[in-house]
Order: structure tokens, then sequence, then C-alpha cells
């Protein structure tokens, strides 16, 4: 963490809460300032992953290897970073295989993200309701076309569980894991969130139990499209889209969050802890 904004009297945030909500701001000015507000992370993330598969057509068996470090900085001007109500957050990272060890092969690629969330105020049933932005973006720069005998084959690519994907967790979520994958991709999702001032948890035996101190519920939209190539026009047409409705529940200082969705191939259901962004 460097030594600016809030993160230069107090390292990791220490906020009041009041039945898991935030009592006041202690970690954003209310300006967009990183000199001023917020905390500004560098993070170095060795990776590693194999993964195997048959192939369809001839049941020949694909493994593919990876392993590298991301680098990237990330700012977070929220006013609490596991629920934020308000504030926004800035992240970009660039990841590199270097092609040692047992890799499959090098590849170089980037990724932005900016988050915005905007506070809409309480109301006699509604203790929080927040409207949550994201827009997220990703490009692989080495990614070549090299004829071989057997046709054009992609060289210098990340493998489809890295780089530009949707699919899965956090980005279209009706649809498989990494089930859109390419040279680049950009993703749209926007998210109304309500916390009852009732925690309707309460009135159930059995889930009391759990500890949560309080329930969210939460209706999405997304939209998102993988293209070989990062060109804005291409990007914004004919792309995939879903909506959805979640149940996120805060537990012992963690959100687990339970999110289902409807796109053009079906459903999907995705159970995580944290917010999606």
């Amino acid at each position: 963490m460097l030594p600016i904004g809030s993160g230069r009297a107090q390292i990791r945030p220490d906020p009041e809460l009041e039945d898991g909500l935030l009592v006041g701001q202690p970690n954003r000015t209310g300006t967009w300032n990183p000199l001023e507000s917020g905390r500004t992370v560098i993070q170095f993330e060795p990776f590693y992953r194999n993964q195997s598969a048959e192939s369809g057509d001839d049941d020949r068996e694909v493994e593919l290897r990876s392993n590298g470090i991301k680098l990237g900085l990330f700012h977070d001007n929220t006013d609490y970073p596991i629920n934020p109500s308000t504030g926004s957050r800035q992240r970009i990272a660039v990841a590199r295989d270097f092609d040692w060890f047992d890799s499959t092969g090098a590849w170089t690629s980037m990724e932005a993200q900016l988050s915005q969330f905007l506070d809409l105020g309480a109301t006699d049933v509604l203790a929080q309701q927040v409207l949550a932005f994201d827009v997220w973006g990703s490009h692989a720069f080495t990614w070549r076309t090299k004829d071989t005998p057997r046709g054009p084959r992609i060289v210098r690519a990340p493998p489809n569980f890295e780089g530009a994907r949707l699919g899965g967790l956090f980005r279209l979520r009706a649809y498989d894991a990494s089930r859109f994958s390419d040279q680049s991709a950009l993703h749209y999702t926007a998210e109304y969130r309500v916390i009852p001032r009732v925690n309707p948890l309460d009135s159930i035996p059995l889930l009391r139990e759990i500890g949560a101190d309080w329930t969210q519920f939460v209706v999405f939209a997304e939209a998102g499209r993988v293209n070989d190539g990062f060109d804005l026009g291409d990007l914004h047409s004919d792309m995939k889209t879903d909506v959805g409705v979640g149940v996120r529940l805060y537990v012992h200082g963690v959100v687990i969050r339970v999110d289902a969705a409807v796109g053009d191939e079906g459903a999907g259901l995705q159970v995580m802890v944290a917010q999606p962004f």
C-alpha cells in the first residue's frame, strides 16, 4: 500500500459498523484524488494453472499450462470496501507468462476496471439502497495468427481461463465459466442493491442461526462481448446480455452471494463470497 491518501494515516480501514452497516465515511473525503483520499495498492500476484480436456473430435487430450506474474495498481475510494455504498474503484493490471518451466507458451495481456457506487439514501423500509456500475476491458497484446500446414493457428495467446474471457462468477453470470474467450473483451454491469431495515432471516428459526447482520436483495443486468481485436465498434455490436436477481448475506464480516441470471443460452446460478465488484 502506498503512503498516500487514506493509506498515509491508516493502512487498514477500521470502520464503525452498526448492524453490519457503515456509520460515517472513514475511507474517503468525497473527492477523487489518490493523494488525498482512498487507498492505493500495488498488487503483485504470481500465478500457475494446469488444465486438461479431451478434444471432442478425436478424443485427443489437450493440456494447457500457464505460469507467470500479474502486476497491478488498484485505487479504492469507496466508503466501505466490503459493501460499498458510495465512491469509486479503479484497477489496471498486466499479466505476463514468460514461457518458463512447463508453460505452454508466452503471452502478455492487460485489463482495466472501473466501478462506481451511488447512494440513493434510506427510506422507512430500506436501510440502504445503492446503484452500482462496473465496466471492465481486457486485451492480449501478444496475440498472433500463424500459418501452419494444418491451417492458421493462434499463438502467444492466453489460455481460455486467463485474459479476455466472459462467463461465470463475475461477468455474464448466466453463462458457463469462460464461455466466451478471444483476444479482447468488454463488459458492463449495472446493479440495484437494497437492504431492508428488517432482516427477513430473523423470522426463520433455522436461518436465524446463520447470524447474518443483513440480507441484501439485488437486480442486475449485464452486457459484454469478446472480439479478435480491441475495436470499440465491434465490441459494442451484437453484445451478449443477461439479467438476474441475487441475495447476499453479511455474515461475520463476509458477504455471501447467490446470483441467478438468464441469458440467450439459458440460465446460470453462481454462489460465491464477496460482491462481484
